[in-house]
């Protein structure tokens, strides 16, 4: 098992065959630890474009290399080069063997998002959520996706054009958006919730996470952990739109009394909306509010109907 967090796609933004993540591996010590005991890279390797061209054609994210490879294509394609005597990687951007980098891949690991497994890394904590980042990665539903579908041709299926690189579609449902996914205008993010405080103005609790959507009929549930009006009534309003808010999918209006008592239970705030568009860009779940309230928003589950 492997995470997707630098499991990279060479057939998105750059070339990077046996890119596969190195955060951690985790599975039997005897099969790990081969791929680990290699020898050390030395100077020249790490120095390498100091002292000589990128190769011709190479794109601006190829660019971005001193040493001849990335050290994770270093750790992986040399033990897996000692195994599959055909495979190529003369440096980073080499695409020789590119389509059996993601059959070893499939064939050899589990690719896991660091979300579904309660993983902390500090370093990367603000980082790698958005979902502008996906087509970029090999995450978690598309390494399932071609597991499942062996027919599939995984170059057709994970290339994208550099304008569409952005434009994330969702291929699994129920799909869950973590707080850490989604932004906010009055509120701010702690832990795994976005939370808003009772001296917030009123407006966006949250809003995200810009997704592309198939056509269907669908239903989004805002997890909200804490809803605490400060004022005899609060209004909370979840709409579903796209298109930075110009085409609003519909909108559901719930009202909320004072109440002294805890609550230690969810509230869960429910819409369905309907999609007739093929392909519709910039999708959000958007929370708004009228009046003070202490509020933390955990997640959204979005199912398809």
């Amino acid at each position: 098992m492997i995470s997707s967090l630098y499991t990279l796609n060479p057939y998105a933004e750059a070339r990077l065959p046996f890119h596969y993540s190195d955060w951690f591996n985790f599975g039997k010590l005897s099969d790990i630890r081969p791929i680990w005991d290699i020898p050390f890279v030395t100077l020249d390797f790490m120095t390498y474009y100091l002292s000589h061209y990128y190769r011709p054609g190479s794109l601006e994210k190829e660019r971005n290399f001193f040493s001849r490879m990335a050290v994770e294509q270093y750790i992986y394609f040399t033990f897996f080069s000692s195994h599959f005597k055909d495979i190529r990687l003369e440096c980073h951007n080499d695409d020789s063997s590119i389509d059996e980098s993601i059959q070893i891949l499939l064939d050899n690991f589990i690719v896991v998002d660091l979300f579904n497994l309660n993983v902390y890394y500090p370093k990367y904590r603000d980082g790698f959520n958005s979902y502008t980042d996906n087509n970029t990665r090999i995450m978690q539903e598309s390494w399932q996706y071609l597991s499942y579908y062996k027919d599939t041709n995984p170059s057709n299926f994970l290339h994208y054009f550099q304008d569409n690189l952005r434009n994330y579609k969702p291929k699994i449902f129920p799909l869950k958006i973590a707080a850490e996914q989604l932004f906010s205008k009055t509120g701010f993010h702690f832990g795994k919730s976005i939370i808003v405080s009772p001296d917030a103005p009123s407006g966006v609790a949250c809003f995200g996470p810009y997704i592309v959507l198939d056509k269907g009929v669908y239903k989004a549930s805002v997890a909200v952990s804490s809803l605490y009006p400060m004022q005899d009534s609060l209004k909370v309003k979840v709409s579903a739109t796209a298109e930075e808010g110009n085409i609003v999918l519909n909108s559901e209006q719930f009202y909320f009394n004072k109440a002294d008592e805890y609550k230690n239970q969810y509230t869960y705030l429910e819409i369905c909306f309907s999609n007739r568009s093929n392909r519709l860009e910039k999708f959000e779940i958007v929370v708004s509010y009228e009046g003070k309230v202490d509020l933390a928003i955990d997640y959204i589950n979005i199912i398809k109907l």
